[in-house]
């Protein structure tokens, strides 16, 4: 509201300023709204994800950007997205190895293509099948 104060008080004193000075200050405050919504917005690349990707962090929450534009809340469901997509094995391969990064796990005795990880107080394994679907007893 406060940029539109400004806009509001030389509306109010037409006779102090040139339609020239109203049309800047639009123009200046049109601009200035894009830059902040492309401030909140920016998007980075990151080492812990595949080529393409993008990383923000809004509200203290990791959100990430696939190439096509599709934006997940986890590497996991970015991974899930890229195999129902057809993604390339490359960067399929890439994602889950990187899937690391959210703590889960290669394990010798787990299928191929699965993961698991530990909650917090190492009371539930959670595994995850080639698809990027986690298992647990909902499903």
């Amino acid at each position: 509201r406060s940029p539109n104060l400004a806009l509001d008080y030389m509306d109010s004193n037409k006779d102090q300023f040139s339609s020239e000075d109203l049309t800047n200050i639009k123009q200046f405050l049109a601009n200035h709204a894009l830059e902040v919504a492309n401030n909140k917005h920016v998007w980075q690349t990151d080492p812990s994800l595949p080529e393409g990707w993008k990383l923000r962090i809004l509200d203290g929450k990791k959100h990430f950007l696939c190439p096509c534009g599709a934006q997940h809340l986890s590497r996991r469901f970015g991974y899930s997205h890229m195999v129902s997509t057809g993604c390339s094995i490359e960067l399929k391969s890439d994602m889950f190895e990187k899937l690391n990064y959210e703590e889960w796990e290669n394990r010798d005795l787990l299928p191929a293509g699965w993961k698991l990880k530990f909650n917090s107080d190492f009371t539930k394994t959670i595994f995850m099948n080639e698809k990027g679907r986690v298992l647990d007893q909902n499903n």
